[in-house]
């Protein structure tokens, strides 16, 4: 009988032993689970999310408008393949979701300003004559990037420099080219999200470009109309010289 008691007991302390680890075990594999684990693909992507575009923090113009001749439409099919993610969380392929800036005949290079107070958190550099890539992250849009494509950085900056909004941060490197390029991205989970700057510039930034005939609304190919006509890099590496809002000269 004191056996049966003994057994009955070592059981009953097995059975605990049992129930502990399993729950240390799902404790602490809901614990130390990455943000990718735990990550549904349309968590982040509510209605509030995907408005992003009314928010306004580009407040000083990149680009010396007087130095252009045109810039390309979001959407192109100018240069290379530059697509991802859209704001409503849509993924997208075969288009350039970015702008390509053509300086005016004469000019050897063009000044490009920070759009806002921020931080330079990537300078890259390109092949040789092609400047550097710049990435600069919004001290007021937490996430966003804003980012210039062939430019040599003033003497002084790199990454970590701080920059404030309209300050001279380069000139275009076109070494091999009379243009350069810039981007707008923010950095999720679900991997790199495409804007026009366009739709996050004041008021006051919009109004130097609708002067001379650019508008929010022309420098944007909708989604819809690219998808009807996608671009074909392969095959058609003229194609898209026409989808570029060319700037108009002011008195």
């Amino acid at each position: 009988m004191e056996n049966k008691v003994i057994i009955a007991k070592m059981k009953k302390e097995l059975i605990i032993g049992i129930v502990i680890v399993l729950v240390l075990v799902v404790g602490g594999l809901f614990l130390f689970q990455s943000p990718e684990d735990s990550f549904s693909d349309d968590s982040d992507f509510n209605e509030e999310d995907s408005s992003q575009n009314s928010d306004k923090f580009i407040v000083a113009n990149p680009i010396d408008l007087d130095e252009i001749a045109f810039i390309s439409q979001f959407r192109s099919c100018m240069g290379h393949d530059f697509s991802g993610i859209n704001t409503d969380g849509e993924k997208e392929t075969n288009r350039s979701m970015k702008h390509y800036v053509t300086q005016k005949n004469g000019i050897e290079s063009a000044k490009a300003f920070a759009p806002f107070n921020g931080q330079i958190v990537m300078a890259v550099e390109t092949q040789i004559g092609k400047g550097m890539n710049v990435y600069i992250e919004a001290d007021d849009a937490s996430g966003w990037v804003f980012i210039f494509y062939h430019i040599d950085l003033e003497q002084g900056l790199k990454e970590r420099s701080r920059v404030t909004a309209g300050e001279i941060m380069g000139h275009s490197a076109v070494l091999k080219s009379n243009n350069f390029d810039f981007a707008l991205k923010t950095f999720e989970r679900v991997g790199q999200i495409f804007e026009t700057p366009f739709y996050h510039m004041t008021d006051e930034v919009l109004a130097e470009y609708e002067k001379r005939g650019l508008t929010a609304e022309n420098i944007v190919i909708p989604k819809e109309q690219r998808d009807a006509s996608p671009c074909n890099y392969s095959q058609d590496s003229g194609r898209g010289s026409d989808e570029q809002v060319i700037l108009q000269i002011t008195q």
